[in-house]
């Protein structure tokens, strides 16, 4: 009867959460409510602030580094006392030899109990803790320096894949003004074909101008979408509803100096960093291979109590050990010798991880400089192709063009336009490159 009963209360507690389960299936489908409103509009910050929170690479280098952190608990327990105890029975057989100062002496088939508590302290181990310590503690802020490598490299992905978009909308923009321009274009190849003025092929044109027109369009649409669902990995989303996304295409002129640019990135980089620390974290294994030459000093104590018969007997003892390392097959030789060569290649990859950053720098302020140049360019090829427009449509407009020369012409400023859109792409782009060769992607 009371197992029924207890059974009963069991399956209530099960069943109350579902009801509320159910609900929260219910309002986000089976999946984690999305952190973008639908047609909210978000800003490039917004998107970092949503891709350094949701991205799982970044959770995953969280996830090392608490590792790592529980690690450095780990070797520091080795500060503290260690305390057990036990307790149990016994039974004494004649002539049996005594498992402990309890059960000396009893006769065959006597059962006795017992209890100990013991406690064992390490006094002195010249150093083998605290380079344990200091190891693990130089590791866990490797691996903090590796979250901020990881938080940099989406900040770096997030900012290439918002802009990415920002250059499909602007692109969608031009295709959407094109077929404006070619439609109103062949309302007027229809009007003047009407009247007499123009041949039938210059309506047969318009309509393939225009039909070419619509169909970029549809590309550059799948383009925008596209664009934006690599936005969204970025982010770590899967289900954002659609939202807009603020135009920020702008540029700047000026910018750091290649020298300080390097020496930025010399001392600001994370993989960097976590290398360098990983250095100080070998050069501490070293020291604790070294030591195992060494002595160490413990202290232990205990206290019980046992016997056949309550109240029982009670004894205690303390004392305190010093050992000595005579031979270990040399294994204490070949780890010191292990670990320094370990340390010699931490920093040869040190060295060739500095070559790397040079590299990295120096190309990024280029290609920054370069890009910064192109966007004048693109922007001058761009308001020369839209005058050459202009002209080309007045002069249809007025009978004196042709319609070659229109659709020309519009091509041209499609072409120019698209350029242009790729030219602050590229310096956009390249600018957060650089920003990530310099260590500044995000914060530290």
């Amino acid at each position: 009867m009371r197992l029924k009963y207890i059974s009963k209360i069991l399956f209530v507690l099960v069943l109350l959460p579902l009801p509320a389960m159910a609900q929260n299936a219910a309002t986000t489908g089976g999946q984690a409510a999305s952190p973008i409103k639908p047609g909210e509009t978000i800003s490039l910050e917004r998107c970092l602030e949503i891709g350094l929170r949701l991205n799982p690479a970044i959770a995953a280098a969280r996830q090392a580094a608490l590792v790592n952190e529980n690690r450095v608990g780990e070797a520091k327990s080795a500060y503290y006392p260690q305390v057990s105890a036990q307790a149990g029975d016994f039974t004494a057989s004649a002539g049996a030899p005594a498992a402990s100062a309890f059960s000396a002496g009893r006769t065959n088939g006597v059962i006795g109990f017992s209890g100990t508590a013991s406690l064992s302290q390490n006094v002195y181990d010249f150093g083998r803790t605290s380079s344990i310590v200091k190891g693990q503690q130089f590791l866990f802020q490797s691996s903090q320096e590796d979250l901020r490598d990881t938080r940099d490299s989406v900040i770096l992905a997030v900012k290439q894949a918002y802009f990415g978009v920002l250059q499909a909308i602007h692109n969608l923009a031009v295709q959407q003004q094109a077929v404006t321009q070619f439609q109103q274009h062949l309302d007027q190849a229809q009007a003047f074909h009407s009247a007499g003025t123009v041949a039938k092929y210059d309506v047969t044109r318009a309509e393939v101008d225009l039909s070419n027109a619509k169909l970029a369009l549809l590309n550059a649409g799948g383009a925008v979408k596209i664009a934006k669902i690599q936005l969204n990995n970025a982010m770590g989303l899967t289900n954002a509803p659609d939202y807009t996304i603020q135009d920020n295409l702008s540029i700047s002129l000026t910018g750091p100096t290649l020298a300080d640019a390097l020496s930025t990135a010399y001392s600001q980089r994370a993989d960097l960093q976590s290398l360098i620390l990983r250095e100080q974290s070998q050069e501490q294994a070293i020291r604790l291979a070294k030591s195992n030459f060494l002595p160490f000093i413990t202290a232990s104590a205990e206290y019980g109590y046992g016997g056949e018969r309550f109240p029982l007997e009670h004894a205690w003892g303390a004392g305190a050990a010093i050992t000595f390392p005579v031979f270990n097959g040399f294994i204490t030789k070949y780890q010191a010798r292990e670990n320094t060569a370990a340390l010699a290649l931490l920093k040869q990859n040190e060295a060739a991880l500095r070559q790397a950053v040079y590299l990295q720098v120096d190309q990024a302020w280029i290609q920054t400089d370069v890009a910064r140049q192109s966007v004048d360019a693109a922007n001058l090829a761009l308001t020369q192709a839209k005058e050459n427009l202009d002209v080309a449509n007045g002069r249809y407009k007025y009978g004196v063009g042709n319609q070659i020369e229109v659709s020309d012409a519009m091509a041209a400023y499609v072409s120019a336009s698209y350029s242009y859109n790729a030219a602050l792409y590229n310096y956009k782009t390249a600018q957060a490159a650089l920003e990530r060769a310099m260590g500044l992607g995000g914060p530290k």
